[in-house]
């Protein structure tokens, strides 16, 4: 299933070279008779209630997600819902399923068509649309900013021409052509355009005739339609939308009203936060433009990070710090690293002379020395040691436990690296063992002996 949102950790693909192949040189060596076997269905966040179960030959699917109550099933390739109790809500029917994720209506799609269901399972919108390619906008870090070079950005493959409601409307295509219609499959928005995204917002991107331009709930043209792409942020801390336009490798940002307040002049573009924007020129320097179209912070920097609850992280040369929004130094730029693109409760990771530690807003170190921190996930963070040669002996060469916000260690460190499963649990590896799942506490909950890393 899609998802929408969904965040992109940094620490992840630190670990994941590390921890694939201490998955793979694992051999099950002892016996966890007295400890249960769990599946990697067991970290599904669909559940039925306790005491129910479903029909026989029917399953939860892999990547369910579960919106207003229901839960996507799966039987022979095909799928359809089914409630908390087990009981098959829509038929089992379609060739693809996705979440009731903003409305009471969801996509379903059969032989190449597209329509949608409603929670009680009748067909409201009938599968009409075209099920083509298009893109559904997700959220990655501000490390994949806007950008000429990279190929990464703040959009992913969708499945299909339709996409799901958002703002009461939703996009959907005709005979190559995309409109907007809304929950009682009244085209709200004409089908005049080649392609186009949600509305976010308020406001779409749509293209016409090989250009992008933005229109309003009312098919106003916002922003003309003469860039070659064109990407709707929202400000981190008050939602407000901006356009990230781009025309021939150049990129800047427009206001909600339309009007260009960085002018196309930038290789890269971050994220709106605290009504700044942070940008790369031509000469690979970092600063920051206000909401008003003025340089708020000169372009000295090598990088610059969104500025997150008043700092944001720079550097200079191959050191580290942070600046408040008047780009006065809070924290010196002094350090190898930042574990982290921003303070969370008011704690973050940093390196310095091989060594990682935390530290407060004020600067001031809180936690003993370590080898590795990862970022926080709920109230603790990963803490690695490692003995010996990291790279070619993990036999007892890795230890991890967790520490809090207050550099406390709660998880006293033993043999494996922990990553977090879901809230107050983690996963351990260790490359004479199979996988466990682990409480907050150290405890073993359960080992995995058929996990494998997620494909998407």
């Amino acid at each position: 299933m899609n998802t929408y949102k969904a965040i992109t950790k940094p620490t992840w693909h630190k670990y994941k070279a590390v921890l694939l192949v201490l998955y793979s040189t694992c051999v099950i060596g002892k016996s966890y008779a007295a400890l249960p076997e769990l599946s990697e269905k067991d970290f599904n966040s669909c559940k039925l209630s306790v005491e129910y179960s479903l029909p026989e030959g029917v399953e939860l699917d892999k990547y369910c997600s579960p919106y207003q109550g229901l839960l996507e099933v799966e039987k022979d390739n095909k799928y359809g819902f089914a409630n908390e109790k087990g009981e098959i809500v829509v038929p089992i029917i379609y060739d693809r399923v996705y979440s009731f994720f903003d409305s009471h209506l969801a996509r379903v799609e059969l032989a190449g068509k597209q329509g949608f269901v409603s929670t009680s399972g009748k067909v409201e919108i009938p599968l009409i649309y075209d099920a083509g390619d298009s893109y559904e906008r997700a959220y990655d870090t501000e490390e994949s900013a806007i950008n000429s070079e990279s190929s990464e950005s703040l959009y992913s493959p969708d499945f299909g021409s339709v996409d799901n409601f958002y703002n009461g409307l939703a996009k959907v295509s005709k005979k190559g052509k995309v409109g907007f219609i809304n929950e009682n499959n009244k085209t709200i928005i004409p089908f005049e355009y080649d392609s186009g995204w949600r509305f976010e917002n308020g406001f779409a991107d749509v293209k016409k005739n090989e250009l992008e331009g933005v229109i309003d709930k009312k098919n106003r043209i916002i922003v003309p339609f003469k860039y070659d792409d064109i990407q709707i942020i929202s400000d981190w801390q008050d939602e407000t939308p901006y356009f990230v336009l781009e025309r021939d490798n150049k990129y800047g940002v427009a206001n909600y009203k339309g009007k260009i307040i960085v002018p196309l002049n930038f290789r890269k573009i971050g994220i709106f936060s605290n009504k700044l924007v942070n940008a790369e020129n031509f000469d690979e320097k970092w600063g920051y433009y206000d909401a008003e179209g003025t340089i708020a912070v000169p372009f000295v920097y090598d990088y610059a990070g969104s500025l997150v609850d008043g700092l944001a992280q720079v550097q200079l040369g191959d050191k580290y710090g942070f600046i408040d929004r008047k780009g006065q130094i809070v924290i010196p730029i002094q350090y190898d690293r930042i574990l982290g693109n921003y303070f969370v409760k008011d704690t973050i990771g940093v390196v310095m002379d091989s060594k990682a530690y935390l530290i407060n807003k004020q600067g001031k170190k809180i936690s003993d020395d370590y080898d590795e921190i990862g970022e926080f996930h709920g109230e603790l963070a990963p803490i690695t040691n490692y003995i010996g040669d990291r790279i070619n002996d993990y036999e007892g060469s890795v230890w991890s436990g967790l520490i809090n916000d207050k550099g406390e260690v709660v998880t006293p460190m033993s043999r494996g690296l922990l990553y977090p499963a879901k809230q107050g649990q983690y996963l351990r590896f260790d490359g004479n063992e199979p996988v466990q799942l682990i409480s907050t506490s150290g405890e073993v909950l359960g080992v995995i002996p058929d996990f494998e890393w997620p494909s998407h």
